[in-house]
């Protein structure tokens, strides 16, 4: 594998492809998250010319596919190197509101029994100012446009002005059933930076032919068992806000099996931008569900294309529409370990993915990060 950077415009027309690279250079990715890009250039590239915040973007390519589309944030120029830092559109939606409304109303956003995949779209298409009339006609926008959204479940949502988008949209994908969501980039030059992809739950089973052992057999990666106890909450209360001098709604969601078996951990929170008993409820519920037992988290680090002659060749991370791509975010993977009295297997969802230049050479190593998945049995 190996990686190429292009700087370009904020059409996404390239000006440059970075070659004299140094320093970390890596892409990180994960599922309902932000991606990140993070690349040293010598000073003497011509490239550097073009580095600004905010007036270029970067994009990443992985073998030819593109796997980074984000905008340039915060180069920093010392000694010798530039480290151009930069992150794709939802960085801009977690710097987007829901709007004050016109005529006035508690709420700027509502929607009622409306697909939760359409109420994501909704978000990210939430005017910044109100009024789409209003926007500068030829200011840069986030550049998402619709993609890929199956019909799911319906639910209500609805926003005070001053919610913050990105946390609207986690927030729905967190809940018990809520959808996952990717912003898959594009490499587009007509200003279009990536795609709003909806997934009832992304990924899929893929444990009988994606396998990594350490220690045993092929001996393709590194393992890293790493189970999380720190964030057990077996006993959640969500209170939402105050209206007309109302009782606020309110819920407490338990998992009895764990507090019988951990003694009581409780989360509480309070949610003036959710006035909806139902809305109320599913938070609560998540949170006791995603906290409910200490969570059996493992890293895995496959061997990279220099191994391959004394080890097995492990699978291939990357995104579906690569042909050289054998699982991604979401898939369900298998991993065996056999070191000391460390003895097993344990099956996980790939949850982070990071693509890391590790020589001057361009070699990529991949860093994953999985999780067996939640349930939400029990739960009260």
């Amino acid at each position: 594998m190996s990686l190429q950077w292009v700087l370009t415009n904020l059409q996404g027309v390239p000006l440059a492809e970075l070659r004299d690279r140094k320093g970390e250079r890596r892409v990180d990715v994960g599922i309902n998250a932000i991606r990140r890009a993070k690349v040293g250039i010598s000073l003497e590239d011509p490239a550097i010319t073009q580095v600004y915040p905010l007036s270029t973007r970067l994009k990443v390519f992985n073998d030819g596919h593109i796997i980074f589309n984000g905008t340039v944030q915060t180069p920093k120029f010392a000694d010798d190197t530039c480290t151009i830092n930069a992150l794709d559109p939802g960085h801009q939606l977690e710097r987007s509101y829901i709007q004050v409304p016109a005529p006035w109303g508690n709420y700027g956003f509502v929607r009622t029994n409306v697909d939760q995949g359409l109420i994501l779209l909704a978000l990210v298409q939430h005017p910044p100012s109100g009024d789409p009339a209003a926007w500068a006609p030829d200011a840069p926008q986030h550049g998402i446009v619709e993609g890929v959204i199956p019909v799911t479940i319906k639910r209500d949502r609805s926003y005070e002005p001053g919610k913050q988008i990105w946390a609207a949209m986690t927030e729905l994908a967190n809940v018990i059933a809520g959808p996952d969501f990717e912003l898959e980039p594009l490499n587009r030059t007509d200003g279009v930076v990536c795609q709003l992809n909806v997934y009832e739950s992304q990924g899929s089973d893929r444990s009988g032919e994606v396998s990594f052992e350490d220690g045993l057999g092929s001996d393709n990666a590194r393992i890293t068992y790493d189970p999380d106890g720190l964030g057990v909450t077996n006993r959640f209360t969500s209170l939402g806000q105050f209206e007309g001098g109302n009782a606020p709604p309110y819920y407490v969601s338990t998992q009895p099996e764990s507090i019988t078996s951990y003694g009581t951990w409780e989360g509480f929170e309070g949610r003036p931008d959710i006035g909806t008993a139902v809305t109320v409820e599913e938070h609560a519920q998540e949170a006791a569900a995603v906290g409910g037992f200490p969570v059996d988290f493992f890293d895995i680090v496959p061997r990279t294309e220099w191994d391959e002659g004394q080890y097995g060749t492990p699978p291939r991370f990357g995104p579906p529409g690569a042909d050289w791509s054998d699982f991604w975010l979401g898939d369900i993977v298998k991993a065996t370990v056999r070191r000391g009295h460390l003895n097993g297997s344990i099956m996980g969802r790939i949850t982070e993915g990071s693509f890391v230049e590790a020589d001057d050479a361009g070699n990529v190593q991949v860093e994953l990060t999985a999780s067996p998945t939640v349930s939400a049995a029990g739960v009260t």
